[in-house]
């Protein structure tokens, strides 16, 4: 959702300046953490403006945050028919047990 815009630029506003700058963006999601990256060909003082607004004013339009939310579901949906991940999440949930990193995956699997 980060590159759908700010308070202050529309997401084609985002998107144009990253692609005319050289940029390259990457968001990493992990289990316990979330991981953002730019790279700036040029213009590097260009490129940590527009990287702290996004990071700093997001404006998570509605209806894009909405169609977000859909799609996780189908792909929680989905992963539920993976054996790798269904016996992923019963061994974090048998080693972790009572502890909050077993009971996340429990509540992740819901959604």
């Amino acid at each position: 959702m980060l590159n759908e815009g700010t308070t202050g630029r529309k997401a084609a506003d985002v998107s144009q300046r990253l692609n005319s700058s050289g940029a390259h963006s990457n968001l990493d999601q992990r289990r316990f953490h979330d991981d953002i990256a730019f790279c700036f060909e040029e213009g590097c003082r260009k490129g940590f403006d527009l990287f702290s607004d996004v990071v700093l004013h997001p404006s998570f339009p509605a209806e894009e945050l909405l169609r977000k939310k859909e799609l996780v579901k189908g792909a929680l949906k989905q992963r539920e028919e993976e054996p790798s991940f269904v016996a992923g999440r019963e061994f974090i949930k048998n080693v972790f047990d009572a502890h909050p990193y077993g009971g996340s995956s429990r509540e992740v699997s819901r959604a």
